[in-house]
C-alpha cells in the first residue's frame, strides 16, 4: 500500500456517459523495476458506476 494516493474523476469525459479516471500517488513507492520512469494509472469506462474508479 501506497500513502499518499490520489483519484480524480471525470464524469462526461471524454464523451458522454464517460468516467474517466486519473490516479497520482502510485510513483511515491518503490520497486527495483521502475529504473527509468515511475507509473501512474489513467482510465476511461462507459459507465456511471463509481466503483470502476
Amino acid at each position: 500500500m501506497v500513502s499518499g494516493v490520489t483519484v480524480v474523476v471525470y464524469d462526461d469525459v471524454s464523451e458522454p456517459e464517460m468516467l474517466t479516471g486519473i490516479i497520482y500517488g502510485v510513483s511515491l513507492g518503490d520497486h527495483p523495476n521502475w529504473r527509468v520512469g515511475k507509473p501512474e494509472i489513467s482510465m476511461s469506462v462507459k459507465s456511471n458506476d463509481l466503483r470502476w474508479l
